[in-house]
C-alpha cells in the first residue's frame, strides 16, 4: 500500500508540475516591459538620478525585446523632471519618432505656460496618460501573443508526450502493486480458511489430546 500510494504521489507530482510551470510562463508574459508604468515625476535632479537608477537596476534583469514605438516613448517620459531646462527638453521631443513628436508639439505648446515645470508636467501627463496606451491599443492582441507563446513553451508535443509517457508507466507499476496487493491479500485469506477449516480444527483436537499430560 505503502508503494502504491507513493507512486500516485509520484504521478500527480508530474500532473503539479506541469502546472506550475505554465502558471510561471504566463506570469513572466503578464509583466512584460509593455505593461510597465513609468514613475512619478521628481522634483531635483537627485530624485530623478536616483529613479532612474533603480528603472536601469530593473532594466538589466529583464530580457525580453520591448517595441521600438513604446521604448522610445517610455525613456522619453522617464527622462522628465520639473528643473530640466528647457533647451534640453526641446532636443528629447525632437529625438522622438516624427509622430510623437508632433502630437506633442500639438498638444502641448511650449508657449501655452507660464514656467517650463508647468510644460514639463503636461508633457508627461500628455505621454503617460494618451500616448503610451495608444500604442498599447495598437496591439491589442500583445498580451494574448505572450499568454499563448508562454503556454506553448510548456504545453508543446513534445512535453506532454513525455509526460504522458511517464504517466502511463507509473499506472502500469501502480497495476503491478495493486495485482501484488490483492494476491498477497488473497493468499493471506486463504491461509486463514486453511487454518480455520474442520479437518484442521479435527487435527488440531487429535493433536492435543494424544499429547502427554503435564504431572502434576
Amino acid at each position: 500500500m505503502a508503494s502504491i500510494a507513493f507512486l500516485m504521489w509520484r504521478k500527480r507530482r508530474i500532473q503539479k508540475r506541469r502546472e506550475l510551470d505554465l502558471a510561471a510562463e504566463l506570469d513572466r508574459a503578464e509583466n512584460a516591459i509593455l505593461w510597465q508604468h513609468p514613475p512619478p515625476l521628481a522634483d531635483d535632479w537627485l530624485e530623478h538620478m536616483k529613479q532612474e537608477a533603480a528603472r536601469l537596476n530593473e532594466a538589466n534583469t529583464r530580457s525580453r525585446r520591448v517595441r521600438e514605438d513604446y521604448d522610445e516613448l517610455f525613456n522619453f517620459s522617464t527622462s522628465l523632471y520639473r528643473d530640466l531646462p528647457a533647451s534640453t527638453l526641446r532636443c528629447a521631443i525632437e529625438m522622438l519618432p516624427a509622430e510623437f513628436a508632433e502630437h506633442l508639439k500639438k498638444a502641448c505648446p511650449e508657449g501655452n505656460y507660464e514656467t517650463n515645470s508647468q510644460w514639463i508636467v503636461a508633457l508627461k501627463r500628455e505621454v503617460d496618460g494618451v500616448l503610451l496606451p495608444m500604442v498599447r491599443t495598437r496591439h491589442p492582441t500583445t498580451e494574448g501573443n505572450r499568454s499563448a507563446e508562454a503556454a506553448a513553451k510548456v504545453l508543446n508535443e513534445k512535453r506532454l508526450f513525455a509526460d504522458l509517457a511517464a504517466e502511463e508507466r507509473i499506472e502500469r507499476l501502480i497495476d503491478q502493486q495493486v495485482h501484488r496487493f490483492f494476491k498477497l491479500q488473497a493468499a493471506d485469506e486463504l491461509m486463514m480458511h486453511k487454518r480455520k477449516s474442520p479437518v484442521r480444527m479435527i487435527e488440531a483436537s487429535i493433536n492435543s489430546a494424544n499429547e502427554p499430560k503435564a504431572q502434576g
